[in-house]
């Protein structure tokens, strides 16, 4: 089934031009069947959660929501942009973006790998990327006051990811049916051990992509941002391509929880 790119806003600036872009996009891959669905699925779960603090519907005390808004606007551009180009047949420029989009085109990896993929892609290499490029963007604005202000609010950012990890597995078990994640939520304490064991992960690779920004703000010249940005990409793919080549587990893990979902769902 073709599946069509125009009407798709593909450089959102804000959270809720972003959540209507991954609805949008994600509604046409899932009609056709195409696991490319699977992260942008994952993603505007926790774009909406942005949108709520947007909208002063949260409380977990963000000091800047405006600076949170326009980056999540700027992280769905990459997720998306990468979505397009796969399905357009254009090169995909990361590593980890590349892998994920080729493995769920080609669906050899399961749904919660697809997840990871994007996750981690999102996370290793985006992160740091858009982070740096927006502080950039704005230096003259930009104090060591204000940065004290980011980084409080860049450690908040887990909280709303915590609230997240839940409904993603949900996403990926009732719309993907991912027996893997089913085996998590059914087992005696496996949805709360398995959140907590993710959150664990995505909290020590967002220190290290906070790393990554302060490396390249400091850095004194272009040429060791673009070596430093080489080194994040080598390294999400690196991610990537471990995440990808451990089918045989996940279909394992996918067996038994697809008896249980059949048996308990």
């Amino acid at each position: 089934m073709l599946i069509t790119t125009g009407g798709i806003d593909w450089h959102p600036r804000t959270a809720p031009d972003a959540l209507e872009a991954l609805e949008l996009l994600s509604g046409r891959l899932r009609s056709a069947g195409d696991d490319r669905a699977v992260f942008i699925d994952v993603y505007a779960v926790i774009t909406r959660q942005v949108v709520q603090v947007t909208r002063g519907q949260d409380d977990t005390g963000f000091l800047d929501p405006r600076w949170l808004c326009e980056l999540t606007g700027l992280f769905a551009e990459e997720a998306l942009i990468a979505t397009r180009c796969s399905l357009l047949g254009e090169p995909v420029t990361s590593s980890s973006w590349r892998l994920a989009t080729r493995h769920a085109a080609r669906r050899p990896t399961l749904p919660w790998q697809n997840a990871l993929l994007g996750i981690n892609a999102h996370i290793n290499y985006d992160l740091g990327l858009v982070v740096h490029d927006y502080l950039r963007a704005h230096r003259e604005r930009i104090d060591a006051p204000q940065l004290a202000r980011y980084h409080q609010d860049y450690q908040r950012v887990n909280r709303i990811l915590e609230r997240s990890v839940v409904e993603c597995a949900d996403v990926l078990v009732d719309r993907y049916g991912c027996g893997a994640t089913a085996a998590a939520r059914y087992l005696p304490l496996g949805r709360r051990m398995a959140a907590r064991a993710v959150m664990r992960m995505l909290v020590s690779w967002r220190d290290q992509g906070r790393r990554d920004i302060l490396a390249l703000w400091n850095a004194p010249d272009e040429r060791t941002r673009a070596r430093i940005l080489r080194r994040m990409d080598l390294r999400a793919g690196r991610i990537a391509h471990a995440i990808a080549t451990g089918p045989v587990l996940g279909r394992s893990l996918g067996t038994v929880g697809s008896t249980l979902w059949r048996l308990i769902g």
